[in-house]
């Protein structure tokens, strides 16, 4: 099994999306020459030859190539050291350990076998406000080479509703606008940073932005979540949310 680096593999990414438009154009050719040639009876060689060519599909080792579990880099690693140092646990700061997820579990973490989102996150209850060191795996792929946009408004959703599970409410999202500012390149590691601006009764107001490692903005994000503690109970804690009802363990 071939496991190539993040940088590897974003050479295969942009290489799959150059023949992935090649083959794109090459298709609309055979199209074009074949509708026009059929309604022209002296074309009909022609016809017959573009028939005879072959129509691609897309490149087959475009998901092939992303399947190793993902290990932090250096410089990544390097931020998780600086978000986790005394300084910032004295102000309040605190690493958020995620519970033992099974395999029915959509986000954290990814399992051995899967590329799909790595997340290492540190909050402040007392700021309402958590960071979100995020690698989006090469299984997330929505347009050629770059992550899906449900996929990073699935992170946008959990940050901001994890923030306010970490603040020790019971949060459900009600609604939430995602605004997509520039698209990301599969295996590409960003950082998210999420908070509670508001709390008016059951009403949690929140927002979120997913940066580059550098700063530059990629998506920023509100949404209204309610707190249904009362439903729930305070007893309740993610680890009690690791198994869906009804589904027993393998």
């Amino acid at each position: 099994c071939f496991h190539p680096s993040p940088l590897v593999s974003r050479a295969y990414s942009r290489l799959w999306l150059c023949f992935s438009h090649m083959f794109r154009v090459w298709n609309h050719v055979r199209s074009f020459v074949l509708a026009t040639s059929r309604h022209a009876a002296s074309f009909g060689t022609v016809a017959a030859v573009a028939a005879s060519l072959p129509r691609f599909s897309q490149p087959l080792f475009a998901d092939q190539v992303h399947m190793k579990a993902y290990s932090w880099t250096t410089e990544e690693e390097g931020l998780v050291a600086l978000w986790g140092s005394e300084g910032l646990k004295n102000e309040g700061w605190k690493q958020f350990t995620a519970p033992t997820m099974s395999k029915y579990n959509f986000v954290l973490p990814s399992h051995a076998e899967e590329d799909r989102f790595h997340v290492k996150v540190f909050y402040n209850p007392g700021k309402k406000i958590s960071r979100t060191l995020v690698h989006f795996g090469g299984q997330l792929q929505g347009p050629p080479g770059h992550v899906h946009g449900g996929a990073s408004a699935t992170m946008a959703d959990t940050a901001m509703g994890l923030t306010a599970w970490l603040c020790n409410f019971k949060p459900v999202t009600a609604t939430m606008t995602v605004n997509y500012r520039k698209p990301i390149p599969l295996n590409t590691t960003a950082v998210i940073e999420a908070k509670i601006d508001k709390v008016d009764g059951k009403k949690l107001y929140c927002s979120c932005k997913i940066t580059t490692m550098e700063g530059k903005l990629l998506v920023d994000a509100s949404g209204l979540f309610i707190d249904i503690s009362e439903k729930l109970g305070t007893d309740v804690t993610l680890n009690d949310l690791v198994e869906p009802i009804g589904i027993a363990k393998p």
